[in-house]
């Protein structure tokens, strides 16, 4: 009979990462980097809804910083997406932390209105756009007070939207 040998089991050890993050919106939120890319034009015309219109869809590249490995996040937003994100986030700082909040690049005047489509897809127009949320989203996410302030509304706005998240189909 082969001889057994035993074995004592190995201590576990906890590790407890409290001490080394105190910041409150955790280390997934910590954005190194955030550069806005070229817009994508949709077309959402459609025989039910011919009125609709043609929109633009910004790449937004974001490089956060983790404990382990460095993440690379890439988001498809909306103009409105943005103006939600920043009513959102001035509701939720105290006043102090809201005049470090940017305004965002102003939509398209009234008096263009009427010919919004024409506006709103120059590439002029297009490029201003870009800088300016470009602009904001850096100044926001960069600074760790605002993002530590409303971990909650940052990370809405960096998740995608509920109507591309996929939910598993129980049996």
């Amino acid at each position: 009979m082969p001889h057994i040998q035993f074995l004592p089991p190995e201590p576990v050890v906890l590790v407890s990462r409290v001490a080394d993050d105190p910041d409150p919106a955790g280390p997934g939120l910590h954005v190194a980097k955030v550069a806005v890319g070229d817009c994508t034009i949709v077309d959402a015309r459609t025989p039910c809804a011919p009125l609709q219109g043609r929109f633009a869809v910004w790449t937004v590249a974001l490089q956060l910083h983790s404990p382990d490995t460095p993440r690379s996040l890439t988001l498809r937003k909306r103009y409105s997406d943005f103006v939600r994100f920043r009513e959102r986030l001035l509701l939720c700082l105290p006043p102090p932390l809201r005049r470090a909040v940017p305004p965002l690049p102003p939509p398209v005047p009234w008096y263009d209105a009427w010919r919004y489509s024409d506006v709103n897809l120059d590439r002029a127009w297009l490029a201003a756009r870009r800088a300016g949320l470009e602009r904001f989203l850096q100044q926001v996410l960069l600074n760790r007070a605002l993002v530590a302030a409303a971990p909650v509304v940052v990370r809405g706005f960096l998740e995608p939207p509920a109507a591309h998240r996929w939910v598993p189909v129980r049996a």
